[in-house]
């Protein structure tokens, strides 16, 4: 389970009514980190776990156990034939051997995965060769029948990554994985592994590490291990720091090693080491002096509370990537630094005691990612910042932004030249940031709305730009010159009122959590491809999207127009409304919602409205738009009389509702997104008008269903056709709307053959 910070699943946990699921849990502290703290749940939170060890699983805390079945011989079959052929079934000849196959996997879907992918594409002299060998083995060898698949394994560097992989990288990030791999390939060999550790090419668990370097009868096999010493108890602890390591493992290219004391041991083999991962360790110091060290390509010494100093760089020419994140003690980077040139990541995050960045480090011209989020006390970066014509990515979360700006100089000269020349401070602009940015991250940096620069056109390159947490109350104006910009992370902006998006397209604008943004507007040619907007409980405005108001609010000349006659006198009636748009729950005054072409409101109420002229107690309608002598439908009403069992707080919708036009081969399926709640016992009313254009013309054989998402009833449901009596009407109808409601949600119209943009403007 990955470490997280408590206090932000706690809020998470609290706040809202969650699904959480634990997949393969197999540590039962795992556990007792959510279960010891049951208060924190919000009521009504469900927990799925799943877990091969039923030990772990206490039946006073659990609601319901579900152990899945194996999987029938039809849906065995299926799947073998999936990852063997691509197909569902075996293919012509392969039907006899493919059930033997299934029948030896028992139902167990990984083995079925497995073995299928194995002999895929395979001559079926293969196939018949690891069928011989499945039935060599008893039914319970399953894992000896999953090895069969790791020996079709055809190449001995095949077999090599794959337990490469399985030792030391799973969960690890692709990019570190081949970068170690790819410089460990050299004199490897496979060769089947001994039941003794110390005659293994591979030692992963830690205690057979430590006996193996303790008793000191290691063989040169050894290629790889992962070492902890904060797993051991004192004794071993003061034998491991007194032996060292031993010099039988002069090929170590691979090492994991946790330690526990302020200095390396003595002897550790580092000649070869390709990636040395020594976080929370206590070293007060890496190795000192320069260390020839031509194998090395990353180095990871993060949260070490007690590293004062990093080594000297200058014997280490390959090292691609430096990771001193979280070490609070750390003042400042050795000047060598400047000296890898190879070197494209360096990660501080969160040194706090960090002064300064390295002196030239603009000569490092590989460097491509630099993270300095949190530290917090480093003095003028701007400086050495401008300078890095490389660097592609910049992360300064949780900075002085002032201080990260701030560049002192010499001043002029002084009359009498023994005297030093004073300095001065000068505040630059984020405009002196270096112009090959492509993601720039400046979050929770206090930045206000007269921080940012009138021209940021110099960042012509940025992608990706994060500004979460910031006190702004309106989008900066100098976004409109990021003509390349991809994404925009505004989340968790406490002050952020309204947004009027410059003409620029991009692909995502998040804004997440800002609970008093009110609306989103665009300029003309602006365009948003999607916007995440979840937990905005203000924001009731985004156009072109969906605008939401209260009843009270809306002129009664348009609710009458739609249809909804008499809603007015309704005003002050409340209902749940579940806001799935911005993930708001709340009791407020009936609202109307216009997304989509569809206008909607909710209302308690047992009946469908009296003048509705098509009415059922089932949940279809089925009619024909007879010939009228009035020449337009203006639009229809659908309404919805429903009642739920359950609690349905977060999802998507109760109902959906699916009009098909079966004379034109036309269907439309809507599930609205914000939806009212019965209260115990009662039903609630949908009432609903379509705008008229896309639906169905006179003719048209239509039909209407209605379809429940949760346990419940549909009680009755109604449709009602409004037409106009003259042509013109329906350009009133619309002036109305444009009006009434907001002319920018509708975009252009076309009405019997007219062209109508909005009469208001």
């Amino acid at each position: 389970m990955l470490k997280m910070d408590v206090g932000g699943l706690q809020y998470i946990l609290t706040n809202k009514r969650v699904l959480l699921v634990l997949d393969d849990v197999d540590d039962e502290d795992q556990l007792y980190a959510l279960f010891g703290q049951q208060e924190w749940f919000f009521p009504g939170s469900k927990v799925i776990i799943t877990t091969r060890l039923r030990t772990l699983i206490n039946a006073g805390q659990v609601y319901q156990v579900y152990e899945p079945e194996k999987l029938s011989t039809d849906e065995a079959l299926e799947l073998f034939s999936r990852h063997a052929f691509g197909e569902n079934k075996p293919i012509q000849g392969h039907k006899e051997l493919s059930e033997m196959f299934v029948q030896h996997c028992e139902g167990l879907p990984l083995a079925l995965q497995v073995l299928g992918s194995s002999v895929r594409r395979k001559s079926l002299d293969v196939w018949k060769s690891m069928l011989q060998k499945l039935q060599t083995l008893s039914d319970s060898k399953i894992l000896e029948k999953l090895e069969i698949s790791f020996d079709s394994l055809q190449d001995k560097h095949d077999k090599n990554v794959f337990l490469e992989i399985a030792c030391f990288f799973v969960g690890k990030k692709k990019n570190d994985t081949i970068t170690i791999l790819d410089g460990t390939w050299e004199n490897k060999s496979f060769s089947r592994e001994s039941d003794y550790p110390q005659e293994r090419s591979r030692i992963w668990r830690h205690k057979e590490s430590f006996n193996i370097l303790n008793e000191k009868d290691g063989t040169k096999k050894i290629e790889g291990l992962t070492f902890d010493l904060n797993v051991l108890k004192k004794d071993e602890f003061e034998t491991a720091h007194r032996f060292g390591f031993s010099y039988e493992h002069p090929e170590l290219r691979n090492s994991k090693v946790f330690f526990s004391p302020e200095y390396m041991p003595n002897g550790f083999p580092m000649d070869k080491l390709v990636a040395l991962d020594m976080r929370y360790s206590n070293l007060k110091q890496v190795w000192s002096g320069a260390k020839v060290l031509g194998s090395l390509k990353m180095l990871n010494v993060s949260h070490s509370p007690k590293l004062a100093k990093t080594p000297d760089f200058s014997k280490i020419p390959y090292l691609e990537k430096l990771i001193l994140k979280d070490c609070p003690s750390l003042i400042e980077i050795d000047e060598s630094i400047v000296k890898l040139q190879r070197i494209f990541a360096l990660n501080l995050k969160d040194c706090k005691n960090l002064r300064k960045l390295p002196r030239n480090i603009n000569m490092v011209e590989s460097l491509e990612e630099l993270n300095i989020s949190g530290c917090s006390r480093l003095m003028g970066a701007i400086e050495e910042l401008k300078k890095m014509r490389s660097l592609r990515v910049l992360h300064a979360d949780r900075m002085n932004i002032n201080q990260l700006l701030t560049m002192e100089v010499e001043s002029q000269a002084s009359f009498w030249p023994w005297i030093p020349k004073p300095r001065k401070s000068i505040q630059m602009s984020l405009a002196e940031l270096p112009s090959s940015l492509v993601h720039l991250s400046l979050a929770h940096c206090n930045l206000t709305d007269d921080a940012f620069p009138g021209d940021l056109s110099m960042l012509s390159k940025l992608q990706h730009f994060c500004l979460v947490g910031n006190p702004i109350s309106t989008l900066p104006n100098c976004i409109k010159d990021l003509k390349g910009l991809q994404t925009l992370d505004l989340s968790w902006c406490p002050k952020l009122r309204e947004i009027l998006w410059p003409s620029i397209v991009i692909e995502e604008l998040v804004v997440t959590e800002c609970r008093k943004l009110e609306k989103i507007t665009f300029e003309t040619s602006a365009s948003i491809k999607h916007i995440s907007h979840g937990a905005c409980m203000s924001l009731d405005y985004v156009e072109c999207g969906y605008k939401i108001l209260p009843v009270a609010k809306v002129d009664v000349e348009l609710l009458n127009n739609i249809g909804f006659f008499n809603l007015d006198l309704m005003a002050n009636v409340e209902a749940f409304i579940v806001n799935h748009i911005v993930w708001s729950r709340k009791k407020c005054p009936i609202q109307i919602l216009y997304e989509y072409i569809v206008f909607s409101t909710y209302f308690p109420g047992r009946e469908v409205p009296h003048w509705f002229s098509n009415k059922n107690a089932g949940s279809t309608l089925t009619f024909t738009i007879t010939s009228s002598p009035r020449p337009c439908i203006q639009g229809v009403n659908l309404c919805l009389v429903y009642t739920v069992s359950e609690d349905i707080d977060w999802l998507p919708g109760p109902f959906h509702v699916k009009i098909s036009n079966k004379s034109r081969d036309r269907e439309t399926v809507y599930t609205p997104r914000c939806y009212g709640i019965p209260e115990a016992g009662g039903d609630m009313v949908w009432l609903s008008h379509w705008l008229p254009e896309t639906l169905f013309k006179q003719g048209d054989e239509v039909e209407i269903l209605f379809g429940l998402n949760v346990d419940g009833q549909i009680k009755e449901c109604g449709v009602h056709l409004l037409y106009v009596e003259e042509e013109e009407e329906i350009f009133q109808y619309y002036k109305t709307i444009y009006c009434s409601w907001d002319s920018n949600m509708f975009g252009d119209v076309s009405v019997a053959g007219a062209h109508l943009r909005s009469p208001c403007v």
